[in-house]
């Protein structure tokens, strides 16, 4: 928001993470500021709506514009009737998007509608035998997210970390567009999915990527836990030095200031200490993915493997296909969390 004149200046989120250190201090953004106010200010859209509105699930329809629009295409003389119902959801959405008095007063019946339509959608994609193209407004980790999601048991372990402040079930209601549309086939359960910007978040850490490094603390004491078995398959040890029966762990974000913070968190945790002999996690292998931001070009993409003297080594080619491999291995836990 304009400080003077209160009128506001619409930027994604890529380029928030660049200028939300200069706001309110220097250049352009001198003279503006982020306003907190969940239902009026900078991040209500981020949010619950006044009214319980899905601003998540609305986005996520938002976003696949060109997807619809290959739909009307390839299905729009064979399930005319399909494609119509369809329409007529999306335009429903629209009306609750535009805060239109009576899509909000029957906004669930609307989305069980949505629901149901796409349902249909993806039922007549499968009988045509089509599969979609991949969104365009898809996001770096996408052909990761669909792989980890493609069968039940890393479904299970998949994990959204993000710094939005949506409820829990408005994230998995937008997923299940996409496992609708067959772009997934499992969604992972409600209770996987941290938005720490939630209420429910409020105070137990200075800011979002604080947060989102307290939630990777706890998952990742969840998955050492679980011990090792001898049907998992062994993949090369932190240190490159070996092979041994691990259980994989990564974390991409295109925000630098994010895995910077999810960097320097962790590895502070690998080192061994009085309490930790051995480190923290001796049985998991971390791995993190600055997947880059086109508004960034200073930082580039990277990928990393925390190691147990508290410190990083690059990812190795063979590495990232390990992931893959062990993909198709229910006994080897894989947690993918997103931005």
């Amino acid at each position: 928001f304009d400080k003077s004149t209160g009128k506001e200046r619409e930027v994604s989120t890529g380029e928030f993470a660049l200028i939300r250190e200069k706001l309110g201090k220097e250049g352009e953004w001198a003279n503006y500021e982020v306003r907190g106010d969940d239902r009026t200010g900078s991040f209500r859209y981020f949010r619950e709506g006044a009214r319980g509105q899905n601003y998540f699930l609305l986005d996520a329809l938002r976003g696949l514009d060109d997807v619809f629009v290959e739909v009307r295409s390839k299905l729009g003389k064979s399930h005319a009737e399909v494609v119509a119902r369809m329409d007529q959801a999306l335009g429903d959405m629209g009306r609750i998007r535009r805060g239109e008095e009576a899509a909000l007063a029957s906004q669930k019946e609307l989305q069980a509608r949505l629901a149901s339509a796409l349902s249909d959608v993806g039922a007549a994609l499968d009988a045509s035998g089509i599969k979609l193209k991949k969104p365009k407004n898809r996001g770096p980790s996408w052909d990761a997210l669909v792989e980890s999601l493609s069968i039940p048991e890393t479904a299970l372990w998949t994990t959204f970390i993000t710094a939005r402040g949506h409820p829990e079930e408005h994230v998995i209601e937008a997923l299940e567009v996409f496992r609708a549309l067959r772009f997934f086939r499992h969604i992972p359960p409600a209770e996987n999915v941290y938005a720490v910007s939630h209420p429910k978040y409020k105070g137990s850490a200075a800011s979002p990527s604080a947060v989102k490094a307290q939630v990777m603390l706890k998952l990742l004491d969840r998955v050492q836990a679980m011990g090792s078995n001898d049907h998992m398959q062994d993949v090369l040890t932190p240190d490159a030095k070996g092979a041994r029966k691990l259980h994989l762990w990564g974390f991409s974000d295109d925000d630098f200031g994010n895995y910077e913070t999810a960097l320097k968190v962790l590895s502070e945790q690998m080192k061994p200490s009085k309490e930790y002999p051995n480190g923290r996690w001796p049985d998991v292998k971390i791995t993190l993915f600055f997947t880059g931001n086109p508004n960034n070009t200073k930082e580039k993409p990277r990928t990393v493997v925390l190691t147990p003297d508290g410190g990083f080594r690059p990812a190795l080619a063979s590495e990232l296909h390990e992931a893959r491999k062990i993909n198709c291995n229910q006994y080897n836990a894989r947690i993918l969390s997103y931005p």
